[in-house]
């Protein structure tokens, strides 16, 4: 969720902006993210985003700034966005 669509936008300390960004462009309120298969045969930790998502700009958990993964095959990362 986008800081100002959230209950408490003054609780998102890493939100640099009122909205998400996705490929450079402001103005999403939410994201939805479709984790693909895992690479390997590693096991996810559920607090560890990276084990989810491989993209690095959407597994930092540090700001607001997404990628929409690149067309691969249907078992790999999907973003859905909610302008």
């Amino acid at each position: 969720m986008a800081k100002n669509y959230t209950d408490n936008p003054s609780d998102c300390y890493s939100c640099i902006s009122s909205t998400l960004r996705v490929n450079g462009v402001s103005g999403v309120r939410a994201l939805f993210f479709m984790p693909g298969t895992p690479l390997g045969t590693m096991i996810r930790n559920p607090t560890n985003l990276s084990d989810y998502l491989e993209d690095s700009e959407n597994n930092d958990d540090a700001n607001d700034r997404y990628v929409i993964p690149p067309s691969q095959p249907g078992d790999h990362d999907r973003l859905y966005q909610l302008p």
